[in-house]
């Protein structure tokens, strides 16, 4: 086997799935430190550090619920004007996989790695 010598580092703000969605909750700014410390405290290395936020910018789509939810859905049978409206549907906000994939597709090589964020658990 080679030695091989890091010389990327892609680090991915996923889409989400979710009822609803917030723009200031979502935004990449964990990946930013990051890439700020590694650029900070790795300069000696010649390293290309990459973030792809592929979830904005894009569009939504509405999903079907995922099963740990169905309990739920007997509360959110259609769309009315309470602060629960935003219950009734299940969506994907940002790029699709098969995007995602396309995207990478040339980017991802032997010598780099590829970091993902979560900022909250229930997106794990």
């Amino acid at each position: 086997m080679k030695n091989l010598k890091l010389t990327k580092i892609i680090l991915i703000s996923p889409p989400i799935e979710d009822f609803y969605d917030t723009d200031i909750r979502h935004q990449p700014i964990s990946l930013s430190l990051l890439k700020a410390s590694i650029i900070k405290n790795l300069k000696n290395l010649p390293l290309d550090v990459i973030i792809k936020d592929y979830h904005h910018g894009y569009s939504k789509k509405t999903i079907p619920w995922p099963s740990e939810f169905n309990y739920l859905k007997k509360y959110y049978e259609k769309r009315d004007q309470s602060p629960f409206s935003s219950f009734h549907q299940y969506y994907r906000f940002g790029a699709s996989i098969d995007e995602i994939l396309n995207d990478l597709q040339n980017l991802i090589t032997e010598d780099c790695i590829v970091g993902f964020t979560c900022s909250f658990s229930p997106y794990y």
